[in-house]
């Protein structure tokens, strides 16, 4: 049997897509991902509705379901889904603004959930989250308010919150593996304390809520935990290292973006996590000199480092990482480093983001050299001339300008 195990419907011919699967009886849809945004035959942006979902009705062997970006969905197209709600594992509803509290009276159907996402469904609230406790598999919940998009014509601030309240909600689904309550700003340690009864977690994400030192002595309770975020929060980097000295298992992933931590940090993370330390964020730091670079060079397992927006940091900070020999991702926006050899040593890069003079064709084609190249991000001082030459097709590489004042 041949299985189709996931579906991108883009809008154009959606139904015709469908019944050609549905009449190959030796497939299955198992995924199926609305690609929101798309342009369809005519040109025209395709916004799925309400509609669209209920053209998947008799599709029954679905599992995964992402509607990320679907801003007009509401209840009703969900709450008419015809195709078994108790098979779906997994329901992405990401930058969903129309879903509502009124949406989880009906969650209970969903009731073999393993992964739900709302984040940036900013108008759920503690009364919303509640209901969630009737689903006993689940396992991955993101109610983060920080969306990956702008997906509401309301201000966030005449909109529902999320509160400790929830939090004394969730301390009962004990299963949880992964939770990201991200810029939830109205959670403050009274409420993350409670969430020591989750045992279970690796994944847990408090950045941009109301976390300090207090709160973070809650990492005592999760054995599991490998990947962290608490970038934006009010905790000292002199508590970030006593709390995770004494983690284990040894992190894996840890972002303490806007904390402004010092190389101290980097020394510490370069003694305790050498070895296991895959993915670090450290952007918005104003205390991160050069001198960093040497403790960052020994976390030699790292694929991925964001160094954004940290003054302190000057080209010579790439001649301090060549043991980075792993690196798939670089982020140094405040870095000017395109015309740099050490630049070219990354041989496995796949996403750059960097600061740049220019972005003429004679710069970006020493860019070549990395073949594995597939995204990057130039920062340029902010100009009212014509958009600069791109030899996007002769590199083979997305490429993003952003634009600012000099």
């Amino acid at each position: 049997m041949v299985i189709l195990r996931e579906h991108h419907f883009r809008g154009t011919n959606l139904k015709t897509l469908i019944e050609q699967q549905l009449t190959e009886k030796q497939r299955k849809i198992h995924r199926v991902r609305f690609g929101v945004g798309e342009k369809m035959e005519d040109g025209q942006e395709w916004i799925p509705t309400d509609n669209e979902l209920l053209q998947l009705t008799e599709v029954r062997s679905l599992r995964s379901l992402d509607l990320t970006g679907c801003k007009e969905i509401t209840r009703r197209g969900l709450t008419n889904f015809c195709l078994a709600p108790g098979k779906i594992k997994t329901l992405i509803l990401t930058d969903c603004p129309r879903i509502t509290n009124n949406f989880f009276s009906y969650i209970v159907h969903f009731h073999n959930l393993e992964k739900l996402s709302l984040r940036g469904c900013f108008r759920i609230s503690d009364q919303g989250i509640d209901a969630l406790t009737s689903l006993k598999h689940l396992l991955h919940l993101d109610i983060s308010v920080h969306a990956t998009q702008t997906a509401s014509d309301s201000p966030k601030s005449e909109c529902p919150t999320v509160t400790n309240t929830a939090l004394k909600t969730l301390s009962r689904m004990t299963l949880l593996e992964t939770l990201e309550i991200e810029q939830c700003r109205e959670i403050t340690d009274e409420g993350i304390l409670l969430l020591a009864t989750l045992r279970n977690l690796t994944c847990l994400n408090l950045s941009d809520t109301g976390l300090t030192n207090r709160g973070l002595q809650i990492l005592r309770h999760f054995l599991e935990l490998k990947n962290l975020s608490i970038g934006g929060t009010d905790v000292s980097e002199s508590e970030i290292l006593h709390q995770l000295s004494s983690s284990s298992p040894p992190l894996t992933r840890l972002n303490v973006s806007r904390l402004g931590v010092s190389d101290t940090l980097i020394h510490g993370l370069s003694k305790d996590f050498y070895h296991t330390l895959t993915s670090l964020d450290i952007s918005g730091s104003e205390k991160l000199t050069d001198r960093c670079g040497h403790h960052l060079n020994k976390l030699t397992n790292l694929t991925y480092l964001n160094a954004n927006a940290c003054p302190g940091l000057t080209p010579k900070l790439l001649k301090h990482l060549g043991g980075l020999t792993d690196l798939r991702a670089l982020h140094i926006s405040g870095i000017t480093v395109l015309e740099s050899d050490d630049l070219l040593n990354f041989h496995d890069l796949h996403q750059l983001e960097m600061g740049a003079r220019s972005a003429e064709d004679d710069h970006l084609s020493r860019l070549s050299a990395l073949k594995h190249l597939t995204d990057l991000t130039l920062h340029l001082p902010d100009s009212t001339g014509e958009p600069p030459s791109i030899r996007i097709k002769v590199l083979g590489i997305k490429v993003q300008l952003l634009r600012h004042p000099v």
